[in-house]
């Protein structure tokens, strides 16, 4: 329910002294004296103090801090680029990893980390003592947040996007259990049809299950409309860690209003009160746990408290049905209004702009808020959601036109209703691994979203080529997919965003051993190759002619068979592969999906030349 707020005391303390940082991870330390906050794309931790106003200190580091862990007093920050995790406050010690380290959990009474790496699609289970060498696992695709339970016999991983074929009906982001004592892989878990943009994950105290926001893409819709989530909808999912498996999800959108891009998650102590930030609406929901897995397994009966409210009726059918067959767990997932009618979700508008990191003071008082793009963090009472201090990070006008963009692309109150924003479909820029039915080459023939990093150097856009350039499909994005009017200014700035969107350097180099280097210097010359032909299409500095071509891609829904020759920049974070997204690894698309040869000649290449072929196009 979307409530007013009616701040009586806000206290706003300007922190201003370094350039833009853009707040994402927090964590309360020092029992809750202080505030560790770090940005993604920054090389420091930044220590608060809220009851002084004032930046502590300022931790810096080598590398990009993409992640933080805390245990009593002590941080750990993982470094991207130089692979180590720093851990300590005063003094700090440095701990190499095998993987560019992203997200993070740490296990304290078995001293150990647990680091997600998401381009090597890998975790590392890491001794903090060094006593035992790193143990590497994969995962599914893009793995990010982690989840380490009480009693650290296991942890969960989420990872962001799905890993299948973007046909396969399936196909989902996952969730990967791990056993810490055995440091082996137990299962993933596949969430629902079309979910992807997982973000955090929490477990709840006594270990029995796992909650993970997300959004679900409804893509066997033609996006024709956005009313009750006939494009997208929100969703928290549960999974029942003894079971091991999908235990429901719930969505978090009202009938009329989405709650695009859940980001954070932060549970109470009792495990019976969830918070998460829809970072895409700029609020924070607020649910009762207890209450939801009463109706959820039929402890609580629904006629007991159900209301009288005539327009709820129909909602509340649900949960008897529910309780009579725990099987129809499976309508919530359909249901915009169940969690609304029973009273257990709340949703509470906060004054930041793109609310991410959520952190719970030890005394259970306070939810902090990291505004991304707002630049400034929030005290909430936890109860009342209502402010109490806000803590301003930079100067507001010290923003670029890019910046500006940024904040637009992510933000889906300029959308209809608040159901997605660009970045829903576009996660920093990049693809969510789906197929979406677009309405600017006809309906019945949906395409695989593709990156938009060097866009505006590599026209046309779309996978048809429908549109001349980057900036026509920007136009066509506000009218046809947020049915959005923008004006001139607002389309300038999200062009300027993409503008500076640029490829980053691949993981696979950073953690490229010698065998591994060899190999990518090999399948370079396969690529260049007039053998191949690689080279002939995928030319250039960014590895494209910019033409159109039939390779033998066209699906049976394709209403055409030439399809524009995108650049292989990023490609290891990029898949599913070819405009159907029919490939879910590279191998797959040289091979299986390239019989006869015409997308490459390929199938004259033993397994070994396939690697070499392989580890190039990863290392791009």
């Amino acid at each position: 329910m979307l409530r007013s707020i009616f701040v009586l005391f806000i206290f706003i303390y300007p922190l201003a002294v370094f350039s833009v940082i853009r707040p994402q991870e927090i964590s309360f330390i020092d029992q809750g004296r202080l505030l560790a906050v770090t940005a993604p794309d920054e090389r420091c931790v930044l220590i608060i103090d809220p009851a002084k106003g004032t930046i502590d200190r300022k931790i810096e580091l080598s590398g990009r801090v993409k992640g933080l862990a805390a245990w009593e007093n002590t941080l750990y920050m993982p470094e991207y680029e130089t692979q180590t995790v720093q851990y300590g406050f005063d003094n700090l010690e440095a701990l190499p990893v095998p993987v560019p380290p992203a997200g993070l959990a740490v296990a304290p009474i078995k001293k150990m980390l647990v680091v997600s790496s998401p381009g090597l699609n890998k975790v590392a289970i890491v001794d903090l003592m060094k006593k035992v060498p790193p143990t590497v696992l994969s995962t599914g695709n893009q793995p990010n947040a982690i989840a380490i339970s009480a009693d650290e016999s296991f942890a969960v991983v989420a990872n962001q996007l799905p890993a299948l074929s973007a046909l396969d009906t399936q196909t989902a982001a996952s969730v990967t259990l791990l056993n810490l004592n055995a440091k082996k892989i137990i299962k993933t878990i596949l969430l629902p049809y079309g979910s992807t943009n997982t973000r955090q994950i929490a477990l709840s105290p006594d270990g029995k299950w796992a909650y993970v926001v997300h959004t679900r893409g409804r893509v066997n819709m033609p996006t024709t409309q956005l009313e009750r989530g006939w494009v997208n909808t929100n969703a928290l999912s549960i999974i029942d860690l003894e079971a091991k498996s999908l235990y429901a999800s719930v969505l978090l959108d009202n009938v009329q209003r989405g709650a695009a891009d859940p980001w954070g998650i932060e549970l109470s102590p009792d495990g019976k009160t969830l918070w998460t930030s829809l970072s895409g609406v700029h609020e924070i929901a607020k649910l009762d746990l207890h209450l939801l897995h009463g109706l959820l397994d039929g402890s609580v009966i629904p006629s007991e408290i159900r209301k009288n409210d005539a327009k709820a009726r129909v909602a509340w059918d649900v949960w008897e049905e529910i309780r009579e067959d725990p099987a129809k767990r499976t309508e919530l997932q359909h249901d915009l209004a169940a969690l609304y009618a029973a009273g257990i979700l709340s949703r509470y508008p906060v004054p930041v702009n793109g609310p991410r990191g959520l952190a719970l003071s030890p005394d259970n008082k306070t939810l902090a808020v990291s505004g991304y793009y707002s630049a400034n963090i929030v005290l909430l009472d936890a109860n009342s959601l209502r402010p109490v201090q806000t803590l301003s990070l930079n100067d507001a006008d010290t923003e670029s036109v890019a910046d500006k963009g940024e904040a637009l692309f992510h933000d889906a109150v300029k959308g209809f209703q608040g159901w997605l924003s660009c970045a829903t479909c576009h996660p920093e820029g990049r693809s969510d691994g789906l197929n979406w039915d677009l309405l600017n080459d006809g309906i019945g023939n949906p395409k695989n979203t593709k990156s938009l990093v060097w866009s505006h150097e590599t026209p046309p856009a779309m996978s048809r080529g429908v549109r001349a350039s980057y900036d026509v499909a920007v136009n066509a994005g506000f009218k046809f997919i947020l049915f959005a009017q923008a004006t001139r200014e607002e389309t300038e700035a999200v062009k300027a965003y993409i503008q500076a969107l640029r490829h980053d350097k691949s993981p696979w180099l950073f953690a490229a051993e010698n065998e591994f280097l060899k190999r990518i210097k090999k399948g370079e010359k396969i690529f260049q190759s007039k053998k191949t032909g690689c080279a002939t299409c995928h030319t250039g500095p960014l590895l494209t002619d910019q033409k159109m071509y039939n390779v033998g891609t066209r699906h049976d829904l394709d209403y055409h068979d030439q399809f524009d020759n995108p650049t292989l920049m990023e490609l290891w974070r990029t898949g599913p592969y070819l405009h159907d997204g029919s490939a879910a690894d590279l191998l797959e698309m040289l091979t299986v999906l390239n019989k006869d040869d015409r997308h490459g000649v390929t199938s004259h290449l033993d397994e070994n030349e396939l690697k070499d072929l392989v580890a190039y196009l990863l290392s791009l």
